[in-house]
């Protein structure tokens, strides 16, 4: 009998430790879950008992300088499902697809889905909306989703930009300012209990969004509207595949207008070719031609190496380096002053100016005036041009003379228009804008005009000025003039680099003035690329220059104050060879 009772002692021990163990074990789980883990444990029911749907936040709208609205939102619907709610998914996918346009295979898998929320359609009319509550399908809601509209459709379309369908800004300005323009969703919260039964939305709490801030402009839609219809007459009498009209405040740097062509409409950009959304004027660098004897001029007056009655003679070509550059009509004009060379636009005179004023100090006045660089304007994609000096190891002792003429080298439109302002305005490089205010609830965040630089002084802007009211009057720009009003300006006509040397046939043409000459309320800048049945900004571009400063006179109310002038006549001038420069 003494083994049995061994063997149950034994047996009994086993008992007691597995029932110990069995007991901390208990414990230690409970420990765990009353303790250790109880925030996971209780987070982890919280979410399969609650409903959570975001809210989308309305952007931010955008208004021109009067207040008109450019850009707003308008409320659709949104349809989501909750598929634990979802009581019978073939039914449901069946009567539900065709009335939003899916598949019956694609809806039926998306209610099969472990999600406890999932958008089925987004921004949905209110007729489809009608349709969706008539079908009163358990599991499937609906909520506002807002949806961005341009009232005004394709005006200052690549200024402007537009949202993607998730939402996000694409170009211009919708995506510069982004981050202002969204806002803070917000979010429904419901529960549900353990079995999955339909949620009562009714009692359901709703965290409202935070609207995004609005943007006002410094564009005025009534000048935006005038270039951009300037432009698109102006593409179609001339027959240029493209264009850009900028117009600028010289005082502020703020943009009113800033027009390019082929334009889009925004509300449309799905059927839109990629390349329309490129805002061309800010992001479309080439080589400006004789615009930018301005540039040349205004870096020679102020630096001494020329007065407006330094002389050159011009044989109507230069020969220096192993290379010849002609003027544009390619005749002798003898000894002319500075005068004559920026009213008749001469290439050899530009050169001699640009070799008497020296390299170093001719690209230290191109870097002030802002070229090379990008303007920090509020824009998405600005590109800052291409300036190679005499630093650069691939500049050679010629390139001194073509850039003076604005040849090899390369700026954007609004480059030019914002060097041109420093001279209209007195000598001080504006930083540009299109943003005038930023105004939410908390108050109103305003841009202020910002000097950048003073590439010359007052009193070489003064001279400048007079120089280029000259050139309506006796120079190459006679169909700028505007009966009543001193007009300022320049003409440009640049070949196009193509295959390692420039097309004979394709021009870029443009016109930079500002209106009235002494006390100017705006400068315009104009560029047709490819004109075809001019190849000259004095005779494209000039017209167009006249005719929408004259509509902005008007719309500004600025009154005539000066005796009609009369123009010099100027015989139309012979095509050019393949090698004639710019007119």
């Amino acid at each position: 009998m003494q083994p049995v009772t061994v063997s149950l002692r034994r047996r009994d021990r086993l008992l007691l430790v597995f029932f110990l163990l069995a007991a901390l074990g208990l414990c230690y789980r409970l420990y765990s879950w009353q303790v250790t883990n109880a925030g996971m444990l209780d987070l982890r029911g919280t979410k399969e008992h609650a409903l959570q749907v975001p809210i989308d936040a309305p952007r931010g709208r955008i208004l021109d300088s009067r207040g008109k609205v450019l850009v707003t939102n308008v409320e659709f619907d949104r349809v989501y499902a909750v598929p634990p709610d979802v009581k019978d998914p073939v039914t449901t996918a069946s009567r539900l697809a065709p009335v939003l346009g899916l598949t019956y295979d694609s809806l039926f898998a998306l209610l099969q889905t472990k999600s406890s929320y999932i958008t089925l359609a987004r921004k949905v009319d209110p007729s489809v909306r009608d349709q969706v509550n008539a079908l009163d399908l358990p599991g499937i809601y609906m909520e506002p989703d807002v949806k961005r509209i341009y009232p005004a459709g394709s005006l200052a379309a690549q200024l402007l930009g537009f949202t993607n369908y998730n939402g996000d800004g694409n170009y211009g300005i919708e995506q510069y300012y982004n981050s202002v323009l969204t806002g803070k969703p917000g979010e429904l919260r419901a529960e549900r209990d353990g079995l999955g039964n339909e949620i009562d939305l009714n009692n359901a709490v709703r965290i409202a969004p935070v609207p995004g801030k609005d943007l006002q402009l410094t564009i005025d839609s009534s000048i935006q509207y005038d270039a951009e219809q300037e432009l698109a007459a102006g593409l179609q009498k001339h027959g240029a595949v493209s264009g850009t009209i900028i117009v600028m405040d010289p005082f502020t740097g703020a943009i009113l207008a800033m027009a390019n062509s082929p334009t889009y409409d925004p509300n449309q950009f799905q059927d839109t070719p990629a390349a329309n959304f490129v805002d061309g004027a800010v992001s479309t660098p080439f080589e400006p031609g004789s615009t930018f004897k301005l540039i040349t001029m205004a870096t020679g007056l102020e630096h001494g190496a020329v007065t407006p009655l330094t002389t050159v003679n011009d044989p109507g070509y230069l020969t220096e380096y192993g290379s010849t550059i002609h003027d544009w009509d390619r005749k002798a004009h003898g000894t002319v002053t500075m005068r004559y060379v920026l009213d008749h636009s001469l290439n050899v005179g530009a050169a001699f100016a640009a070799k008497k004023t020296g390299a170093d100090t001719f690209y230290q006045g191109v870097k002030a005036f802002g070229f090379g660089r990008p303007t920090g304007v509020d824009l998405q994609g600005e590109a800052g041009g291409v300036v190679y000096t005499n630093a650069n190891a691939d500049w050679r002792p010629i390139s001194l003379a073509t850039n003076s003429f604005g040849q090899g080298l390369t700026a954007t439109s609004l480059q030019v228009v914002t060097a041109v302002s420093a001279i209209a305005n007195g000598g001080n490089l504006m930083q540009p804008y299109v943003v005038q205010q930023i105004i939410s609830p908390q108050g109103v965040q305003v841009t202020h005009p910002k000097v950048v630089g003073h590439p010359i002084s007052p009193a070489t802007a003064a001279t400048l000025t007079n120089m280029m009211e000259e050139v309506p009057v006796k120079g190459e720009a006679t169909l700028a003039l505007i009966p009543g009003y001193l007009v300022a300006g320049k003409t440009g006509t640049a070949q196009v680099a193509e295959n390692g040397g420039y097309s004979p046939d394709v021009t870029i043409a443009s016109f930079v003035g500002f209106a009235p000459a002494q006390h100017p309320a705006f400068v315009i800048y104009i560029m047709l690329d490819h004109p075809t049945d001019s190849p000259y900004g004095s005779e494209t571009a000039t017209p167009m220059f006249a005719d929408l400063a004259q509509k902005i006179l008007v719309h500004m109310g600025i009154a005539p104050t000066e005796p009609v002038p009369t123009p010099t006549a100027v015989p139309s001038p012979a095509a050019p060879a393949a090698s004639a420069a710019r007119r």
